[in-house]
């Protein structure tokens, strides 16, 4: 049953003579179809009487302040069937007014499925486009059609510095064709090998350039040697082992056979050279083969014989080992290192003699963080000499790569058989002898005898010394600025780390000892005892 509430119209005039009309729930049934009617409900309508008399009538009145107003409630009962229909007629029109009101109207005409049909086909188009490009992208066949196209690049690439001058070959051109391929540089060097053996003939111009790359690369000698154990796998798995014996094969079987014997003869003389690999453990070349040593040696000495004259293939080798030493590794003779030794003692010991009287004359960042350690500079003066110490070292580089026709400096490097661990003790090791010599002569002012006169000299020849001794293994630098230089000219950053730590290490510990070990030992006395002074340019 519905409910609803009105007010009765007939209590209007009531109302205004002074009833007050309350609402009460009024029930509406909807007339089901139905045989017989129900009784019309009755309309209670529930009011308050006031005082509704006259205004002549209360005067007469007498008059009483506290009584109020006497209201009652009256009630007036009355069928009211015309209430039923009227709310009756109120829900047909309700329903048939929302019937008439406009809505979205499902179109009958043919035109929106005629767009339809292309809307969908254009997204259906879109939809396989976008996997198909995807699948495109992705897919086995496509990777390796990008890693062809690399591969071709790097190849023609190295072709073409090859053809320039084998100069041209260097560390950083090598580092260029790394980030462009995105290869590394075992990965440059064994794609390269594979090339050559495959597609060039074997005679001494092509020995020499792979001698010359594998140089050029500074890979160690078991990167080498793996390399030669990949390519050697990779024939053995493709074209299978070499075999000595060949009767019995067919045409094709007998060519396969004879080619796996080229390639093998190839790599075996190549794993021999001693410019090329040295004889590392993990060098099995012949064990993937499975070739014995006189089967070897018989296969080397063919393939060379085929290849062109073994001695001119021997002279050319030589040849590059010695151009290739001369311009990046090392000084090539024992009389060079010493020349190299001297040079270096008598241009240091000039430049801290001529710096002395304007900065200190560190010339070396190591020596300006071993005075800074024991307080005997300013942060921000040590900051100031840094820079210009560094940038000392890049214009030193690129002057000497602009007198050398261009040819970009590699910085230093290690020898055969020597890590990073042990350059590092090196380093540190002789740049602690550097830095206890330093405060020795120049900045211990307590000592008499005018030992300061001489700080230049005695620095030098330290240095000197130092290059003798470990020249040959590292390098011997002793100074960050000195690898820093060539490095950034020439953009090679192979063990660089080294080269600072080692320095800053050692030179941080001789300063630390010699300030609050050997100085207050060996000035116990208070009246002896000199002050503690900042070092200064009259300190030297």
């Amino acid at each position: 049953m519905a409910t609803t509430s009105f007010f009765h119209p007939l209590a209007a005039p009531v109302a205004s003579g002074g009833l007050r009309l309350r609402r009460c729930p009024l029930t509406l049934p909807i007339p089901a179809r139905t045989a017989s009617r129900r009784p019309a409900p009755l309309l209670v309508v529930r009011a308050k009487r006031t005082d509704s008399r006259t205004p002549a009538a209360a005067s007469r009145q007498p008059a009483n302040p506290s009584a109020a107003p006497k209201e009652e409630e009256v009630e007036v009962e009355e069928e009211m069937p015309w209430i039923q229909d009227k709310a009756l007629d109120l829900v047909e029109f309700t329903g048939t007014v929302t019937q008439a009101i406009p809505g979205p109207r499902v179109g009958s005409s043919p035109v929106p499925w005629l767009l339809a049909v292309p809307l969908a086909y254009v997204g259906v188009s879109f939809v396989v486009a976008v996997v198909r490009t995807v699948r495109r992208f992705t897919s086995p066949r496509t990777k390796k059609k990008r890693r062809v196209g690399k591969n071709i690049f790097l190849l023609k690439s190295l072709d073409e510095l090859f053809q320039k001058g084998r100069e041209a070959v260097d560390y950083p051109a090598l580092q260029d064709l790394m980030q462009k391929t995105g290869f590394d540089m075992d990965d440059v060097v064994r794609k390269y090998i594979r090339y050559t053996l495959n597609e060039k003939p074997f005679n001494p111009d092509v020995v020499v350039d792979l001698i010359h790359l594998r140089k050029a690369s500074m890979l160690e000698d078991a990167e080498v040697a793996e390399i030669l154990n990949e390519i050697s796998r990779r024939i053995v798995r493709e074209k299978g082992p070499v075999v000595m014996d060949l009767s019995g094969f067919t045409e094709q079987g007998f060519k396969r056979k004879l080619a796996v014997q080229a390639l093998f003869g190839k790599i075996f003389y190549l794993s021999e050279l001693a410019e090329f690999c040295s004889r590392d453990s993990s060098l099995v070349v012949k064990e993937i083969f499975g070739v014995t040593d006189e089967d070897a040696d018989s296969i080397r000495i063919h393939t060379l014989s085929a290849a062109g004259d073994i001695e001119s293939i021997q002279k050319m080798v030589d040849d590059s080992d010695l151009e290739h030493g001369k311009l990046y590794t090392d000084t090539g003779t024992p009389g060079g290192l010493v020349a190299v030794a001297i040079a270096h003692a008598l241009a240091l010991a000039a430049a801290v003699a001529l710096a002395s009287g304007a900065s200190g004359g560190h010339v070396n960042p190591a020596v300006t963080f071993g005075v800074l350690v024991t307080r005997r500079i300013s942060f921000g003066r040590a900051v100031l000499y840094w820079a210009a110490q560094l940038l000392g070292a890049v214009v030193a580089a690129l002057l000497l790569r602009l007198v050398s026709g261009g040819t970009r400096p590699t910085g230093f490097g290690f020898g055969p058989g020597i890590h990073e661990r042990h350059a590092l003790l090196l380093e540190a090791v002789m740049t602690f002898g550097l830095m206890y010599t330093v405060y020795a002569t120049a900045v211990d002012r307590t000592r008499g005898g005018g030992i300061g006169a001489v700080a230049p000299l005695a620095i030098g020849f330290v240095v000197g010394a130092n290059i003798l001794a470990g020249g040959p293994f590292d390098g011997a630098a002793m100074n960050p600025a000195r690898a820093f230089g060539p490095a950034l000219v020439g953009w090679s950053w192979r063990h660089h780390w080294v080269y600072w730590v080692g320095p800053l290490i050692g030179a941080g510990l001789a300063g630390a000892l010699y300030e609050y070990v050997m100085v207050e030992q060996q000035h116990e006395a208070p009246a002896a005892a000199a002050p503690r002074m900042p070092l200064a340019a009259e300190d030297y």
